[in-house]
């Protein structure tokens, strides 16, 4: 089964991310931080990282950084509601893989 890292601290967008991935039979480990999200990575693998930007203690920005330098193959999608040319190159920059724009349809996930 794949397992997925899904990391957003908008407590009801992550309850509806998870759940509807878990409807689709993937494998879901929900978290609220950056923080949170490195702790359950020391913990066990995953098979993709989904993970908002603007979060407290670690945004998304520091975390796929530091995923990156120890996992260059994870793929790594941000949700965020940063539309702007900067934040999107800057994403890319670091080496994440899709970027989607809130608010998005949950099918589009």
């Amino acid at each position: 089964m794949i397992n997925i890292l899904v990391v957003e601290d908008d407590k009801a967008l992550n309850q509806l991310v998870a759940s509807s991935l878990r409807m689709e039979n993937y494998s879901v480990v929900a978290c609220f931080n950056g923080q949170e999200a490195l702790k359950e990575m020391e913990n066990q693998s995953f098979d993709m990282l989904i993970a908002d930007v603007m979060m407290p203690e670690m945004d998304g920005f520091t975390l796929a950084k530091t995923v990156r330098e120890s996992d260059r193959r994870l793929p790594i999608l941000f949700m965020t509601a940063l539309d702007d040319k900067p934040s999107m190159q800057k994403g890319f920059d670091i080496g994440i893989d899709d970027y989607l724009v809130k608010p998005f349809d949950v099918e589009i996930l």
